[in-house]
């Protein structure tokens, strides 16, 4: 395996997979969008973020199902859809398109390298909702359980790894599968007059009234272009508070360790 050793690398790869991502999606006239850091590259930076290693995507949950079967039926080779049931890596309710061609080392999961899967982009289901609903709660507790039962024990706290201990002598016979459908049924019974990214990593922060998500425009990516929240200022302030303020060296976190191409 050869090593991809620079930034630039990992971005182009990642482009090219969004863009297979996003002509399938103009074809089958389902919108989707740029969002968290992405959605930061596009506007400060006119693309990527220059040290982010990953591409986040949303899409309004009713076309999400819908997506995914046109995605695993029409992507080519070397990109391919996967999910938490098709795939041992993948260990949250929403799915991600990878290059087949590369894989990475990730230190959270205890797979041989030959079966990582390779460098992909996050799609994230917009699902309606209340903010601050007891139903997002539950949502967010679940995902909690969900990294406490199943991450990697290296990669968590002494402290969590005692609740782990724990919470698997309450919950001996838990699958992680059996858990994520239970999260993917409570997401789908929810309704109301926002719209969240439920499963995403800021919880409450990235939801905003149904319109900040439903009005979008086109948006200059590197040489490309992808749909994105037209009131960015209004989202970007409440994910980021001074979005255009760089953040410190110490803070410009990378996710992956390393990426190869088989």
């Amino acid at each position: 395996m050869k090593e991809i050793k620079t930034i630039n690398e990992v971005h182009s790869i990642l482009l090219n997979i969004a863009k297979a991502f996003s002509e399938i999606c103009e074809r089958h006239h389902i919108p989707y969008f740029m969002i968290g850091g992405t959605m930061l590259g596009a506007v400060r930076h006119k693309g990527f973020i220059p040290w982010d290693d990953d591409m986040d995507f949303g899409v309004y949950s009713e076309d999400y199902e819908r997506l995914q079967d046109c995605l695993i039926k029409e992507l080519k080779k070397p990109y391919r859809c996967i999910t938490f049931e098709n795939c041992k890596y993948i260990k949250y309710p929403f799915f991600k398109i990878e290059d087949q061609s590369t894989c990475i080392m990730d230190n959270t999961v205890d797979l041989p390298l030959e079966e990582m899967p390779g460098l992909n982009i996050d799609i994230f289901p917009i699902y309606p909702c209340k903010k601050d609903s007891f139903k997002c709660t539950c949502i967010f507790g679940l995902m909690k359980l969900d990294s406490l039962l199943f991450l990697e024990s290296s990669n968590i706290s002494k402290i969590n790894n005692s609740l782990r201990t724990v919470l698997r002598f309450i919950f001996p016979r838990i699958r992680k599968e059996t858990l994520l459908r239970k999260i993917l049924k409570l997401a789908k019974s929810m309704k109301g007059d926002c719209r969240g990214n439920i499963f995403g990593r800021w919880k409450q922060k990235e939801t905003f009234s149904s319109d900040y998500y439903t009005q979008l425009n086109l948006y200059a990516f590197d040489s490309f272009k992808f749909y994105g929240i037209k009131n960015y200022d209004y989202y970007l302030r409440q994910m980021y508070g001074d979005y255009m303020l760089l953040p410190p060296k110490d803070k410009r976190l990378v996710h992956i360790d390393k990426i190869y191409f088989k």
